[in-house]
């Protein structure tokens, strides 16, 4: 039989204790009172759980349900077989990922309808976004930009998981859209995108076509980012000109005029 179950990489540990209500055995969290393992599965719960294989649901004495996801490093590999590919390769050992986080794991509130995911931190927000997105799940992607609107610096753990959220390839019109939300949502913030959002909104605008409902973004933010982008693109051609010749020359002639001018 099985007494204890422990996990050092997460710093938790369940005991196995007998409940005579249920009349079954189930694994206790020790670290979270009157917590255990859940065995719930319906259509809802596995919706739930659906791109995120490293999942494990906990319940209280109330019923209601907790996701318990480790906060591990993951990729997307490239299937040339299968281009468009949800699978999942987790890298467990990964020193420099896990000494950015402040916790080994994060633990979702299951909405009563069972239908999405409370995020309690900004971090757990967007690795949850990261998780959904890889698994192309444009529309609760898309959802979730949302929860992680900021206006200040992203933290250590906050930054390495945006980071690894830019480096998904997707050329999906549906990923454009993403991309350009999200740059829209942290617009105010001293943050830079891992992406060229002036390419992402021209993609964006010529697959609005293919994109569904869900992914849309309104007018007024469609606006915004039209007039960032044209600010972007002006600061460019003057960090271009600036690098060249001629503005060494020009800088250089102003010189010499300035010169005279003083002499005379």
């Amino acid at each position: 039989t099985i007494d204890w179950v422990h996990l050092p990489r997460l710093k938790l540990t369940f005991t196995a204790k007998w409940d005579p209500v249920a009349s079954e055995m189930r694994l206790y969290s020790l670290d979270h009172a009157n917590m255990y393992i859940s065995n719930t599965r319906n259509d809802l719960v596995t919706a739930l759980c659906r791109g995120i294989p490293h999942s494990v649901f906990m319940c209280d004495p109330n019923q209601e349900l907790r996701m318990l996801v480790p906060a591990i490093n993951f990729m997307r590999p490239t299937i040339n077989v299968a281009p468009f590919s949800t699978e999942l390769v987790l890298i467990r050992d990964s020193p420099d990922w896990m000494a950015n986080l402040e916790t080994a794991y994060y633990l979702y509130h299951v909405h009563v309808s069972m239908s999405f995911l409370h995020s309690p931190t900004l971090a757990s927000s967007l690795y949850l976004l990261w998780l959904r997105f890889a698994y192309r799940d444009y529309a609760d992607a898309a959802r979730l930009v949302d929860s992680i609107g900021t206006d200040v610096e992203f933290s250590n753990e906050e930054q390495q998981i945006f980071a690894a959220l830019g480096k998904l390839r997707d050329g999906h019109p549906n990923a454009m859209a993403i991309r350009c939300k999200i740059s829209h949502a942290v617009l105010e913030s001293p943050l830079v995108t891992p992406w060229y959002m002036p390419t992402q909104l021209a993609r964006y605008v010529s697959g609005l076509c293919h994109l569904s409902a869900h992914c849309q973004l309104d007018v007024d933010a469609q606006h915004v980012l039209a007039e960032e982008a044209e600010l972007l693109w002006k600061k460019q051609k003057v960090v271009a000109y600036i690098v060249t010749r001629q503005f060494r020359f020009d800088l250089f002639q102003r010189k010499l005029e300035e010169d005279e001018e003083s002499q005379e």
